[in-house]
């Protein structure tokens, strides 16, 4: 039987709650509490979970170092091509956090396959 990938699944509910409270409009304080939580987990987890690190703390701190670089990054992009707008960065974020989870999915998968199989 296979086991859920609960930070994969994390990821990807973190960037719907995100995109679903800024099209719904949840308004103070959800809303910026909701994109935050993405930002600061989302897009950094699931590329640092397809290192396979063996320590939670270490996973977390990487995770969270990445997201805002990555966050960082996509602003500044952004900024620099002057076509800077937060819905822009927000989706450009949550499709690099979609597309990770979706790499670590199938990573973990194939890994779970092999242990099947041996």
């Amino acid at each position: 039987m296979r086991r859920l990938n609960w930070p994969a699944v994390l990821v990807i509910l973190l960037a719907l709650i995100a995109d679903l409270s800024i099209v719904a409009d949840f308004g103070q304080p959800w809303r910026p509490l909701l994109v935050f939580a993405f930002l600061v987990i989302g897009p950094g987890l699931p590329l640092v979970r397809l290192l396979r690190l063996s320590q939670p703390g270490a996973v977390l701190t990487l995770a969270v170092v990445l997201s805002l670089a990555l966050d960082t990054a996509v602003a500044e992009g952004l900024v620099m091509t002057r076509l800077w707008s937060a819905g822009a960065a927000l989706a450009i974020l949550i499709i690099v956090a979609v597309a990770g989870a979706g790499a670590d999915l199938l990573a973990s998968s194939r890994r779970e396959s092999r242990g099947l199989l041996q």
